[in-house]
């Protein structure tokens, strides 16, 4: 019995000694001599022997390598290789069931059900995506670009942080560009370039270590790395800083770089590991990197997993070209996979598709010759900064990450001659820029100044702004060799149109325009009635039919008003007590008869007849009152009561407003009388053979009447001339009987000294002025915020002021004054019958007051009898008209008992 368990423990150990582990490591890895220095170290004390295998850039060599790993028996292989070349090995190691242990592979699609064996120390890529996006999101960086290495590390990094930036709809993603992945002669200028000129400035280096110095090298000899500008390198680099040395040393310009790095725990054990590693080995500390360190702790993993299962493990014996795998590989992947491990990163474990479940990254600042942690970031927490970072160039300021200049720049800009935008001086006593000067060279010299770039001058090669040709649907002029990269910016004052939109970009509008048409005036028109065109038929209509309207109601309150003169004295003539008045009144009643004429009565009646005649306002006088309103003169007797008063002023103000709108009216056709030009708008030329008429083709005035939805202005431009410039143009207008069609502000100067040439009708399809940019342009949001500026600090009014001189004094237009209809002046109509409704009801409360005294007087009398009585005085009311020399008599004969009474 005790020889049996000798035996068994002897086959044991023999079995455990011949257990093999395997290092699979590049041999263009820079750290490749501490990947092997460690792992070695770190397998001093294990039972199994670790065999290493290295392989060169081929495909063919690694596969090789990996081969004769597997032929030479070994149980678990440790590998440190890009997420390819980890790819390619797992599907040699996966079948043959042996547990594959990839340092840095981070790809997050890599594992698959034919990669089970797979076990992966580095966390994916997608983690790394998210602690960028949180440290882009963290500074207000909003415009970035990605560059990446066009392999499965760079391209998977790139489409998880473009995944998270396309969601969040503030940032945008300037560029997304990849260069090959090769070690040789790697040449990323042209991409570069392209970052460059899309003035970016946040940017982010998704590649392989061995990739990033070229890349900065470049970048930094284009001006990519300087102050201003924000270059974030991924785990690849950051974790393995000594890529970026040249001859032990780093370069300057990497002060300010931010990288993300594989989170270091750093527990206890690294610590002791340090200070015994470098008594050990003669290399730098350096060489401790989250890689090395991983490989370190693999090594660790790997001799506690066999550990757990070192009574039931047997030595492998199979072949790269086997069929079956090994039988103990699902035993192993298990044991690993089950272990809760503490190393020097810290604490290891697995999920079951064998991803690390630890998800943390050192946020790093590279200054003072070394990549510094300055904070963290969590899968669970998110990102800490927790020290100030240092940026490109030494700025301690955070960068704003948008470009604030042009600095370095030269661009070409289109322009052509047009006074007073662009004056070119062609006498031979200037060259270069210094020929040009007017509204646009004023503003593209500021510009210069404040935005650091330099420029040159293009005209166009075929002296066009630019339309679309039909036959090719291609663009001449500016339009054309700004699309076809001619020239970077259409520096003219470029009409904005949707044609226009469709193909190149506009900046913000510095000046707004219009279309106008001018025409040189001609002999005198002659019409007859004139002083009827400020009014259309149906005003002259409504003003009569208001005067009649207003006439009557003013004569009938006058006399029912009993606070008139009339309507006291009907109420007078019924009412007095005397007793003369008294007998006339029964007599009156009783013969059914009425007064005529007075001389004089007692009592109230006496007293109202006291008053001037010449102020009595008769039926007469009420049309003569109400006329003088129309003619605006000064009536010569007025009424008493308050709601003829009342009525009578808002006549006043009501014909107030007509009189003037129609001496405004009648002023401006007079004038255009006098000009002899029979056109109110554009829309007559269709309608006259006196005037011919036309427009430069290829310009924009062309473009917008032909798009415009009223075919009038179609016809406008199909029916008239097309011209070739506008030196033609001012050359018929100045002949006569030519109206000429095109913006507004180059009429206005150029033909500021024609005080003969006027504006035919008013201004219309208004439009804007703006530079002319490629689509994307990058130059666009700075270009536009400081033309804003220039329209908000009266800059651009300033020099057209200057360059324009435009004399308004003859600026005069035709047809701009059109005759009022109805509904332009409804409103004074409806003031008018407010009026009225208010003097009716001041009639009424006067009615109803003097009712309500009457009751006073006579107890016996009620408020509805009062009303009635005074309502019934207009009978018989055109018999009360006194006259000033004849005694009152009645109709019928009656006795005079005044002197029986007295």
């Amino acid at each position: 019995m005790l020889l049996k368990l000798l035996t068994l423990l002897l086959a044991l150990q023999q079995n455990s000694a011949a257990t093999k582990v395997g290092l699979l490591l590049s041999k263009s890895d820079i750290y490749n001599y501490a990947l092997k220095n460690l792992a070695n170290y770190a397998a001093e004390n294990v039972s199994y022997t670790l065999v290493t295998s290295e392989y060169d850039s081929t495909l063919k060599s690694m596969i090789d390598a990996s081969c004769d790993l597997v032929d030479n028996g070994v149980s678990i292989i440790i590998s440190k290789g890009t997420s390819t070349n980890t790819a390619v090995q797992s599907d040699i190691f996966s079948p043959l069931k042996i547990p594959h242990i990839a340092i840095s592979a981070t790809d997050p699609y890599l594992y698959n059900d034919n990669r089970k064996y797979l076990i992966r120390l580095s966390s994916s890529d997608r983690y790394q995506s998210k602690a960028i996006y949180d440290l882009i999101k963290q500074y207000n960086w909003y415009e970035v670009s990605l560059f990446a290495s066009a392999d499965s590390y760079g391209l998977n990094g790139v489409i998880e942080l473009e995944h998270l930036l396309i969601k969040d709809h503030t940032i945008t993603i300037v560029n997304t560009l990849f260069f090959e992945a090769k070690h040789e002669n790697l040449d990323v200028t042209s991409q570069l370039t392209d970052i460059k000129n899309s003035l970016s400035k946040v940017i982010i280096l998704n590649s392989g270590g061995a990739y990033g110095k070229r890349v900065l090298e470049q970048a930094y000899g284009l001006g990519l790395l300087g102050k201003g500008f924000v270059w974030i390198v991924t785990d690849a680099i950051s974790s393995q800083p000594e890529y970026l040395t040249t001859n032990g040393a780093f370069l300057s310009f990497y002060e300010g770089l931010i990288g993300i790095r594989l989170s270091r725990t750093k527990s206890d054990q690294y610590k002791e590991l340090k200070d015994r590693y470098l008594q050990k080995n003669d290399t730098l500390l350096s060489d401790l990197t989250s890689y090395t360190l991983l490989t370190y702790d693999a090594v660790g993993l790997v001799k506690a997993a066999l550990n757990s299962v070192k009574e039931t493990l047997t030595v492998t014996d199979i072949q790269c070209t086997s069929s079956m795998g090994w039988d103990q590989g699902e035993t192993v992947l298990s044991a690993i996979q089950g272990m809760q491990y503490t190393g020097v990163t810290g604490h290891i474990n697995f999920t079951k598709t064998g991803e690390s479940t630890r998800v943390a990254y050192d946020i790093m600042n590279f200054k003072d010759d070394q990549f510094q942690k300055v904070g963290s970031w969590y899968n669970a927490t998110g990102l800490q900064i927790t020290q100030p970072l240092t940026f490109l160039g030494g700025s301690e300021t955070i960068p704003t990450g948008v470009p604030d200049d042009l600095i370095g720049r030269h661009l070409k800009l289109g322009i052509m001659e047009e006074a007073p935008f662009a004056y070119f001086n062609s006498s031979g006593e200037c060259t270069g820029n210094s020929c040009w000067s007017g509204v646009i060279n004023d503003m593209i010299v500021r510009l210069s100044e404040e935005l650091g770039f330099t420029y040159e001058y293009l005209t166009p090669l075929d002296g066009k702004g630019g339309a679309r040709i039909k036959e090719t649907g291609d663009w001449n002029g500016m339009v054309g060799e700004l699309i076809h990269g001619r020239i970077d910016v259409i520096a003219f004052h470029f009409s904005t149109n949707s044609a226009r939109k469709a193909a190149i970009d506009f900046s913000f509008p510095f000046m707004d325009a219009a279309i106008t048409a001018v025409v040189k005036g001609a002999s005198p028109i002659k019409n007859t009635f004139f002083f009827l065109d400020p009014f259309n038929k149906y005003i002259w209509c409504m003003i009569l039919v208001a005067y009649f309207v207003v006439t009557a109601i003013i004569g009938c309150l006058n006399q029912l008003s009993p606070f008139d003169k009339h309507g006291a004295k009907l109420h007078a003539q019924r009412t007095c007590s005397c007793q003369r008045c008294t007998a006339r009144q029964e007599e009156m009643i009783n013969q059914n008869c009425i007064s005529q004429g007075t001389k004089k009565f007692d009592c109230l009646i006496d007293e109202i007849d006291g008053t001037n005649p010449s102020t009595e306002i008769s039926l007469y006088n009420t049309i003569w009152l109400v006329g003088t309103g129309l003619v605006a003169q000064t009536p010569s007797s007025l009424p008493f009561c308050m709601p003829v008063r009342f009525l009578l002023l808002s006549w006043w103000v009501f014909m107030l407003v007509f009189i003037s709108m129609y001496t405004a009216n009648l002023t401006a056709f007079l004038t255009i009388s006098n000009l002899g030009i029979k056109l109110k708008s554009v829309a007559d030329l269709l309608h006259q053979n006196d005037y011919e008429w036309g427009l430069i083709g290829s310009r924009h005035p062309e473009t917008l009447l032909l798009s415009n939805m009223d075919k009038v202005y179609s016809r406008v431009v199909k029916e008239g001339k097309i011209l070739d410039n506008l030196t033609i143009a001012l050359e018929n207008v100045r002949e006569g009987d030519f109206v000429f069609i095109d913006e507004s502000p180059v009429l206005e100067y150029n033909l500021r000294v024609d005080c003969d040439v006027f504006s035919v009708g008013s201004e219309f399809q208004t439009f804007e002025y703006a530079f002319g940019l490629p689509k994307h342009s990058p130059y666009k949001t700075l270009i536009d915020s400081h033309l804003l500026k220039f329209r908000e600090d009266g800059f651009i009014d300033t020099i057209w002021a200057r360059w324009s001189s435009v004399s308004y004094a003859c600026n005069q237009g035709v047809g701009e004054t059109t005759t009022l209809d109805l509904d332009t002046v409804s409103g004074v109509f409806y003031l008018l019958v407010i009026a009225i409704a208010i003097s009716l009801i001041l009639f009424l409360v006067e009615l109803v007051y003097a009712s309500f005294h009457d009751t006073k007087l006579d107890k016996d009398l009620t408020l509805s009898a009062a009303l009635k009585r005074r309502l019934t005085f207009r009978k018989g009311s055109a018999a009360y008209r006194r006259k000033q020399d004849e005694p009152m008599t009645l109709l019928c004969e009656i006795p005079d008992q005044t002197n029986n009474n007295e």
